[in-house]
């Protein structure tokens, strides 16, 4: 896929933030509704990335698991 040259970039972001749709975008700049469809969503999904909290995974080994109690839990609900 090839990239975008940063002046056609900056014009579609310029747009979109003018308010105008993907169809007008796409219109104005020559590119695919559906790029510019994913330029409008790639600052979104940036800061939403940034937004998501850090999750610390635990090492928890094969010992510290009680597949026994949670096979019983299981029957009782069954």
């Amino acid at each position: 896929m090839p990239k975008l040259r940063k002046d056609v970039e900056d014009k579609i972001l310029e747009l979109i933030d003018q308010g105008y749709t993907n169809i007008e975008v796409s219109e104005q700049t020559g590119v695919h509704r559906k790029t510019v469809a994913n330029r409008r969503k790639a600052p979104l999904k940036r800061k939403q990335d940034e937004e998501k909290p850090e999750i610390e995974k635990e090492n928890i080994s094969d010992e510290e698991i009680d597949l026994t109690a949670f096979g019983q839990k299981l029957n009782t609900l069954m």
